[in-house]
């Protein structure tokens, strides 16, 4: 175990109103040939189509047991042309190593290359869509939860234990949700050191394909 897996949990704060994400939308070039892609890659159901006067614009596949939709949109009909390659916007998090093997053989079936690798988080596998958009897979996800800052240098990545980024104020109702105890936990067994660790990643069938920090 790293420094950075050590410490207490932090006990959670929340208000009880949200129990989960329930979508992510992904904007593409051909909403057919990507939405048949996540289809077969993740085992989805296609459950939605979304469209104008003049053609689809969109759809949405789902995995109702996971309580989870991907949601398509063409690129040409979002403002500002989204743009999305090079990054991973989908995390999704496999029952365990048996069924993230699985997953990686549909992949291997349909000809895709994967990268896979270990970070901070926990192991991941990585998949390119047909616009060179990442889907992340993990299934041991643990890593530490206390605050946890990733910068990549040219030696490797460097971990850091406190925030650069100044934000605004909290709320007074969002203050008020936090229990003594709680706060104090924010300021105990924080990680004294900084690790430089090195990126260690086995490509399958291709170059790797991450860029960014986990996320």
């Amino acid at each position: 175990m790293t420094a950075l897996e050590q410490g207490p949990s932090l006990p959670a704060v929340r208000s009880g109103d949200l129990v989960g994400l329930v979508q992510v939308t992904i904007p593409v070039t051909d909403l057919a040939r990507s939405a048949a892609w996540y289809r077969d890659l993740l085992g989805l159901q296609y459950v939605r189509e979304f469209g104008d006067g003049e053609g689809d614009t969109g759809c949405a596949l789902a995995d109702w047991n996971a309580r989870f939709l991907v949601a398509l949109r063409l690129r040409s009909t979002t403002a500002g042309d989204a743009d999305l390659r090079g990054e991973h916007p989908i995390v999704v998090e496999a029952a365990d190593a048996s069924a993230a093997a699985r997953v990686r053989a549909r992949a291997d079936a349909m000809g895709m290359r994967w990268t896979e690798g270990r970070h901070a988080d926990g192991s991941w596998t990585e998949f390119l869509d047909p616009d060179g958009i990442a889907v992340r897979m993990v299934h041991d996800a643990a890593g530490p939860r206390l605050f946890l800052g990733v910068r990549w240098t040219p030696d490797g990545v460097e971990f850091y234990e406190h925030p650069r980024s100044v934000l605004p104020p909290e709320s007074m109702r969002t203050r008020g949700q936090a229990t003594r105890s709680q706060r104090s936990a924010l300021s105990l067994g924080r990680p004294s050191s900084v690790r430089l660790l090195r990126r260690r990643r086995r490509g399958r069938g291709g170059a790797s394909t991450a860029r960014r920090p986990p996320s």
